[in-house]
């Protein structure tokens, strides 16, 4: 009898800690096991799948033959079985998504893969509940190929190392619908959010309590530095009749000059907790402001009418693409209409490692970086220049959807 106790599995596949967020798990979900259950995909049912989903055809047989060799590998089928055991679970626990060892060739490779797979059709059963419709949960999950792609334009053959994400999209708290993609998720950036009462257009953000910043109002550790003292933290301060903290007044700048605004005059709109939709962008087309205009207001309908229990306050993104600089370098671009969508705060590690693994491709020296596009191009010439490019936070309260953006009051570039 193979022993597929968490230490034998681990020994087996050249593993150690990385998968340690199974172990307390382990022995209860093995209670379970059923080695040739049709919980895992055959290669036939892997096919299906792969077809339902339009995944290209040099992929999917890559996809069928990896599932073929997967089952094999007792050890690995019983990996496999933990994290379907997990994604059973709701709310979702942390799930350790791990990398295989080279080693185990391409059963490794599509290890994660097969388990996406393997979730299917309780992802299935879960969208028909709540009446979603078959073109939506489909498409959802094109979102395998296309980090298939990404991971063969890395490494030059096919695999996954994005279970983490997809698993979002098979638990049901992140959809595509068009353009973009829409987590259900809480309000969790550092900043309250507060708005002009009678109609007024006026939106500030005042920084939380504690939150350390540089003499310069970035945030303590943004790019990087990390001062050994000095810097300042934001006191906020909500009383019987004001309002008082420090505001953002440059998209990446927060005033050490407290403001204090009256409570008849202002409301918190937009505070720590309150729901909202995470707004994440798609590395597949070009982010053209009628196709975002179209998923906006696909979600402003989508959301209620299906998850009626999630009653979204505003849509956030956090990203490089929200970085208010490309309004001044890039103007009339896409880029430029995405990210001024947005009032701006900064992230509390804002730096610009994305531009460089995202845009441009990885860390190098700066005449071995790309400049084939427009985006590359400004995005080089910027860093050549002394410039950074930043990571920032991006708030669109839901009644603002609709509007232009130049219509809406921003103080000081807020």
């Amino acid at each position: 009898m193979i022993d597929l106790s968490y230490s034998a599995v681990c020994r087996s596949l050249g593993l150690h800690d990385q998968i340690a967020g199974f172990q307390s798990q382990w022995d209860r979900a093995a209670e379970e096991f059923h080695v040739d259950g049709d919980w895992l995909p055959t290669p036939q049912v892997a096919a299906d799948y792969c077809n339902w989903i339009g995944m290209d055809e040099k992929i999917s047989s890559s996809v069928v033959e990896g599932a073929r060799l997967l089952r094999t590998q007792p050890p690995l089928v019983m990996l496999a079985w933990q994290y379907y055991w997990a994604m059973s679970i709701r709310p979702l626990p942390p799930i350790p998504w791990v990398h295989l060892p080279a080693v185990l060739g391409l059963a490794g490779r599509m290890f994660q893969v097969v388990v996406v797979l393997s979730g299917i059709p309780r992802y299935r059963h879960e969208h028909s509940q709540r009446g979603i419709p078959g073109e939506v949960t489909r498409d959802n999950l094109a979102v395998i190929e296309l980090w298939m792609r990404n991971y063969f334009a890395r490494f030059g053959e096919w695999g996954l190392e994005r279970g983490s994400w997809i698993k979002e999209h098979l638990s049901g708290r992140l959809v595509r619908l068009g353009r973009l993609e829409f987590g259900i998720s809480k309000y969790e950036f550092s900043f309250t959010i507060l708005k002009q009462r009678g109609g007024g257009r006026q939106v500030l953000a005042l920084a939380d309590s504690g939150m350390h910043f540089r003499e310069d109002g970035r945030f303590y550790n943004a790019q990087g530095t990390n001062p050994s003292e000095g810097g300042w933290k934001a006191q906020l301060q909500i009383g019987d009749q004001f309002i008082t903290g420090h505001p953002v007044v440059d998209p990446n700048v927060v005033s050490r000059l407290p403001l204090s605004l009256e409570k008849s005059e202002w409301e918190i709109v937009l505070e720590a907790g309150d729901p909202v939709l995470d707004v994440h962008i798609p590395a597949q087309g070009k982010l053209g402001p009628a196709s975002c205009d179209e998923a906006f207001a696909r979600a402003l309908m989508f959301f209620p009418k299906y998850y009626p229990e999630h009653a979204f306050k505003a849509f956030t993104c956090g990203s490089w693409l929200v970085d208010p600089q490309f309004t001044q370098l890039m103007p009339g671009s896409n880029m430029a209409a995405f990210a001024h969508r947005f009032h701006h705060m900064p992230h509390g590690v804002a730096n610009d490692d994305q531009a460089y693994e995202l845009g441009l491709g990885g860390r190098r020296p700066l005449n071995e970086l790309p400049r084939d596009t427009s985006l590359r191009r400004t995005l080089v010439e910027h860093l050549e220049k002394g410039g950074h490019w930043w990571y920032t936070n991006g708030v669109v309260l839901r009644e603002e959807v609709s509007v232009d953006p130049s219509q809406i009051h921003r103080l000081q570039g807020f």
